[in-house]
C-alpha cells in the first residue's frame, strides 16, 4: 500500500471539499500550500484526479489508432490491493449502452481486467463481444465501447 506523507493524507479531505467547487487543480495546490499542506505537484495530481474521476492521458488514449497500444509510460501502476483477481492490466471504457423498450442511449463508466498487454482496438473488441452482456444487462444493447485509460499492476511483469 502506497505511504502516504503527513501533508498529503491530511489533504485529502480538501481535495474532496475543493472538488465540489469550480476551481482549479492548480488554485486547489495553492490553497494547500497556504494551508501548510502542500506537497509534490506530481503526487498532487495523482490525488486531483482521482477525486475528479478523471484517467490520466484519457484524451490521448480515446484518440489512439485500433492497432496502437496504449504506451507504458502511460499506464499508471496499480497495487495489488486496489487491482481485482490480480490480472496484470485493468482497461477503463466508457460504453453507450440503449434500452430497446425506451429507446434511451445512457454512457456507463465499465472496468475489465486482463493478463494480456493488448492493442486499443483488440482490447474495446474483446470487451464489446467477449463480455457476457445479457447476464449483467438483460435489456439491452451494447452501442459503442470506448477505451479511456489503463492500469498495469506493481511488480507484475510487462
Amino acid at each position: 500500500m502506497e505511504e502516504f506523507s503527513w501533508a498529503r493524507r491530511m489533504a485529502q479531505p480538501y481535495l474532496e471539499g475543493f472538488a465540489k467547487i469550480p476551481i482549479s487543480g492548480s488554485e486547489t495546490l495553492g490553497i494547500l500550500r497556504e494551508l501548510g499542506l502542500g506537497y509534490r505537484t506530481g503526487e498532487f495530481y495523482k490525488d486531483w484526479r482521482k477525486v475528479l474521476g478523471l484517467l490520466r492521458y484519457e484524451a490521448p488514449v480515446t484518440g489512439l489508432l485500433p492497432e496502437t497500444f496504449i504506451p507504458k509510460g502511460w499506464m499508471e501502476e496499480i497495487s495489488r490491493e486496489v487491482q481485482q483477481f490480480g490480472a496484470a492490466y485493468r482497461y477503463e471504457f466508457n460504453v453507450a449502452i440503449m434500452d430497446p423498450e425506451t429507446g434511451e442511449i445512457d454512457v456507463k463508466e465499465w472496468s475489465y481486467s486482463s493478463d494480456v498487454y493488448m492493442a486499443k482496438g483488440a482490447v474495446e473488441k474483446e470487451y464489446f463481444f467477449e463480455v457476457p452482456w445479457e447476464v449483467s444487462k438483460p435489456d439491452v444493447l451494447v452501442m459503442d465501447v470506448q477505451l479511456r485509460g489503463g492500469w498495469h499492476q506493481e511488480g507484475a511483469p510487462w
